[in-house]
């Protein structure tokens, strides 16, 4: 890359970076004739052209370079060869001579934009192989022929020449990491980001939209045929594809030529679980079909959802989570769940269980880390103890993060509620006002059951040694999801970063309403995840479609009806029970359909004897022209409405006890339908809601 352009650092010349590639190519330029083609790989805005360029600089007087770019040759076999004889001095005619052009002993062909010439290439690599047998040829390609020839893969840039490059610019290098995430190293991307950056000098004042879509604009030139843009766009929407992933999505049979076409496109990359799309032409593209094809966009990702349910069926060792997750519209969300586009074996770090050389050493790791910075000391000692304390409960639910250096990067403690850690979880400040919140019989389940049987986790610590290196937070995020999101299970949270609550809440977790952790003198507040009553592929659709209801709706909705029924149980009895009923998974229906009255009181109580007087006013209108206090909702009110025993309740109805019982059931059975009819009624309320605000 120019100087004037931007990226990397090559003394003495107008280029930054490149410098070890450049050498290589020099070596095979160098080297004794008869030559091999030697090809330069890459894609596209990855420096291909510019290493061309230092190529010739480099050469001075040594060697004539000689360029073809086939952009000029108009995708044809005969365009080429007319362009390359004109260039050479060569006549035209039928069989133009190759091997006798003037000037060859001192010249070297550079040929870019190879992957222009389609079909065409195997043909012009024969031709090239001619003159390969006295100059040296070096090929510019976004794609690889198979054509077994030497291959140079032009690599990303590293966070050092951005760094230069960003300096050479007149930008800080507090710049880089921004540039880094941004870019992922390529330099065309690099580039506009930078120039961009210049004029604006505030980082946030840059336009990345527009950034991103020259990019996709210059990037998306190689694709050719409505088939294969076809898999493109319905691949854009998936964290990587394969062929029968993709058919699943379309409903119809993928051309294996087109497949083909689609996986050697250069900006898709190959991993062990199939192919990915660069994330910037990967984004274009969905917002792309998403703003034209609405329909199209949210059937795709339905069909999506249903493939990956379908093998974690067929393979129950399969967890496809991430995949999911993938697919939320939460762009915050996604951009740090796939920061980098994280690889675990490719960035050689992996997740290991705490060894037990480890767990002294946990306290004093999170004592040192970036997270409690500027913290008192005494508030840290609090904070060292608990921790010390959370290692002595549950150290083998601590995972590492280490490099190929066995370092630690980082590391998280996600641990079940169980008999074995409730005492940790009932006395730490972090969580001791979450466990005080739960029901007696939740109490008695968590403090009997084991590890292997819970059915709730808490995500207690996300450490990383670098809370600015994305990679690092990336990969624990990572690993926390798929230790503790699964059918049947809860997941809850206090961790005090403001990074991982924004992450929760984007991803639907609720917010516990006056529950906090104040391990560090502060008030964090706390979120739960609740697959225990619903089905999480529930909880994917709802993320992939872009959250058109609030989370809680939506769950609530999908609930059993003996789920409600037992809800409508505890509620009742718990009636005069404020903190029960702020901190219970209807709180929020009533909230938002029985809005703050006169009465102080919890929403939730104050909907549910709503609903009960709804239920006396039927028994008025249907025929009795009176309350009646016997009637489902006179049952109700007499019941609940005061602190009255059942007892007390059936002799003031002057109802036999057996009678009684009979009809509060009835009554309770009622009392679940009014209230599932709520959630309906708010959610068609809402959904009303969305569309006047579509249209204004």
């Amino acid at each position: 890359m120019t100087r004037n352009e931007p990226a990397g650092k090559n003394e003495g010349s107008r280029y930054i970076g490149r410098g070890q590639e450049l050498e290589r190519v020099i070596s095979h330029i160098g080297s004794p004739p008869p030559y091999q083609i030697f090809l330069v790989l890459g894609p596209g805005g990855a420096g291909k052209t510019t290493l061309l360029r230092m190529t010739e600089d480099k050469l001075g007087g040594a060697r004539s370079p000689v360029y073809i770019d086939c952009k000029n040759c108009f995708d044809h076999l005969d365009s080429f060869t007319r362009l390359l004889a004109r260039t050479l001095g060569i006549a035209e005619g039928k069989e133009p001579d190759w091997t006798g052009w003037p000037g060859r002993q001192d010249s070297v062909l550079l040929v870019d934009s190879f992957e222009m010439m389609g079909p065409y290439q195997a043909g012009l690599v024969g031709l090239l192989s001619v003159l390969a047998r006295e100059v040296p040829v070096v090929i510019a390609s976004r794609t690889a022929p198979d054509l077994g020839m030497k291959a140079l893969e032009v690599p990303p840039f590293g966070r050092d020449d951005i760094t230069d490059y960003l300096l050479n610019a007149g930008l800080p290098a507090e710049m880089a990491e921004d540039a880094c995430r941004f870019s992922e190293g390529n330099p065309l991307l690099l580039s506009l980001f930078t120039l961009a950056a210049s004029a604006s000098k505030n980082p946030a004042e840059i336009n990345r939209a527009s950034i991103e879509s020259d990019f996709v604009s210059f990037i998306i030139s190689e694709v050719t045929g409505d088939e294969v843009f076809e898999l493109l766009e319905a691949a854009s929407l998936i964290h990587s594809f394969t062929w029968d992933l993709l058919e699943h999505m379309l409903s119809s049979q993928v051309d294996p030529e087109s497949f083909r076409v689609l996986t050697g496109l250069s900006f898709i990359t190959q991993d062990a679980e199939g192919w990915q799309i660069h994330e910037v032409v990967s984004k274009s593209l969905r917002n792309s079909l998403k703003q034209y094809g609405r329909r199209r966009y949210y059937e795709l990702k339905l069909r999506a959802l249903e493939y990956y349910d379908r093998e974690e069926h067929r393979s129950p060792g399969k967890n496809y989570l991430i995949h999911r997750v993938y697919m939320c519209e939460d762009d915050f969300s996604r951009e740090v769940f796939f920061s980098m586009g994280i690889n675990l074996e490719r960035e050689g770090i992996y997740f290991s269980p705490a060894r037990a050389s480890d767990l002294p050493n946990i306290p004093d790791f999170w004592r040192n880390s970036m997270l409690v910075t500027g913290f008192p000391a005494g508030i840290l000692s609090d904070g060292y103890e608990d921790t010390a304390r959370l290692v002595e409960y549950a150290a083998e639910y601590i995972r590492i993060l280490r490099d190929r250096d066995d370092s630690i990067l980082g590391y998280h403690a996600t641990v079940p509620i169980c008999a074995s850690t409730f005492g940790y979880f009932r006395d730490s400040p972090a969580t001791r006002e979450y466990i005080a919140s739960l029901p007696q019989r939740e109490l008695a389940y968590l403090q009997k059951t084991s590890a292997g049987k819970t059915d709730t986790f808490f995500i207690r610590h996300l450490n990383p040694s670098d809370i600015s290196n994305p990679l690092i937070t990336a990969a624990l995020l990572q690993d926390i999801f798929l230790v503790c999101i699964g059918d049947g299970c809860r997941a809850v949270t206090t961790i005090p970063l403001d990074l991982f609550q924004s992450l929760v809440d984007g991803l639907g977790f609720r917010q516990l309403p006056g529950i906090f952790d104040t391990t560090l003198g502060m008030k964090w507040p706390a979120y739960e995840l609740d697959f225990r009553h619903t089905s999480i592929n529930l909880w994917y659709q709802w993320l992939a479609m872009g959250r058109t209801l609030p989370h809680w709706l939506h769950i609530i909705l999908t609930y059993t009806r003996q789920y409600w029924r037992e809800q409508i149980e505890l509620v009742l009895d718990n009636l005069h029970n404020p903190r029960f009923l702020n901190h219970h998974p209807l709180s929020p229906l009533a909230e938002e359909a029985c809005p703050q009255g006169a009465d102080d009181g919890p929403a939730l109580k104050r909907l549910v004897l709503d609903l009960a007087s709804s239920l006396a006013e039927d028994d008025r209108s249907n025929g009795t022209g009176r309350y009646s206090p016997v009637g489902l909702g006179g049952i109700l009110l007499t019941t609940f409405a005061q602190k009255t025993t059942r007892e007390e309740a059936a002799a003031r109805l002057n109802l036999p006890p057996t009678t009684y019982y009979r009809r509060l059931k009835q009554a309770k059975s009622a009392l679940a339908d009014r209230m599932f009819q709520t959630a309906v009624e708010t959610a068609e309320a809402r959904y009303a809601r969305l569309e006047l605000e579509k249209e204004a």
